[in-house]
């Protein structure tokens, strides 16, 4: 008796549709995941931030975070601007364009 229900489950049958569903639902969600893309507009901001011209730099990764929104890059670069900023901020108290978002004040 116990043979009989143990071969007439539907453990195989059902194995199937749910391996298929989850493969699809892995192949729905991977396009979403974040990367870090050091590209040329990241360079390009990261070559004007070092020059504290953090406007210039902030309008670069603002195109950056625009263009490719999943790029972790722009973000790691802008605490990199407010840093530098702060620091300006007390080594050269005269610096008037530059500011903690990046913007001209």
């Amino acid at each position: 008796m116990i043979r009989k229900l143990a071969k007439s489950s539907n453990a195989p049958a059902l194995r199937t549709p749910v391996m298929l569903l989850l493969l699809l639902f892995t192949a729905f969600i991977a396009p979403a995941q974040k990367v870090f893309d050091f590209n040329a507009n990241c360079q390009q901001a990261y070559k004007e931030i070092i020059q504290l011209r953090l406007t210039e730099g902030q309008r670069w990764l603002n195109a950056e975070k625009t263009a490719n929104p999943n790029n972790l890059i722009p973000y790691f670069l802008e605490t990199i601007s407010t840093s530098l900023n702060c620091f300006s901020m007390k080594i050269l108290p005269n610096t008037k364009n530059v500011s903690v978002t990046g913007y001209a004040s």
